[in-house]
């Protein structure tokens, strides 16, 4: 009986004890980027979304160029789920800098969330390999990039005519 009582209590102690897998504290901003170092032109890429609204900032190294801001539509629909797949335990930990970003000209993306209560984290990782436990964010973002990858094309056509 009391080895019982003693299982019950391991049980029991065990449930309570259990991490809220969700994401409890609300987001402030969700940022992503890519970035190619042996490039010439405009080769970081800065989309930065917030509840209302998003940018997308395409910029060269040492500011040789004009930046180019893009502003992005964000329906409250991308909002959420976004939310729902910046998990906040599984990006907390990941190492700051996954692989070897960038090396051999292969670029380097990168994922950055800012929560209400004042908590930062960001991680970059090699081009086109996102880490496991963060693609589901990450394939988002790269839509909605993908789905704004003309930002700035008329600036940008214009100075080659």
């Amino acid at each position: 009986m009391r080895n019982l009582l003693f299982l019950v209590l391991i049980g029991l102690s065990t449930i309570s004890c259990s991490k809220d897998k969700t994401n409890t504290t609300p987001l402030i901003t969700i940022s992503y980027g890519t970035s190619f170092g042996m490039c010439a032109g405009h080769c970081k890429n800065e989309l930065t979304i917030q509840e209302n609204h998003a940018s997308l900032i395409r910029s060269s190294w040492n500011n040789e160029l004009k930046p180019i801001v893009c502003q992005v539509e964000i329906t409250e629909e991308d909002w959420n789920a976004l939310q729902q797949a910046a998990d906040q335990e599984k990006l907390s930990a990941l190492p700051d800098i996954i692989g070897c970003p960038d090396c051999a000209d292969g670029g380097a993306e990168w994922v950055s969330i800012r929560t209400e209560n004042g908590f930062q984290k960001k991680v970059t990782f090699e081009y086109a390999k996102s880490p496991a436990p963060i693609a589901q964010l990450v394939e988002r973002l790269r839509f909605i990039f993908q789905d704004n990858e003309a930002c700035g094309n008329d600036e940008l056509f214009s100075k080659i005519l």
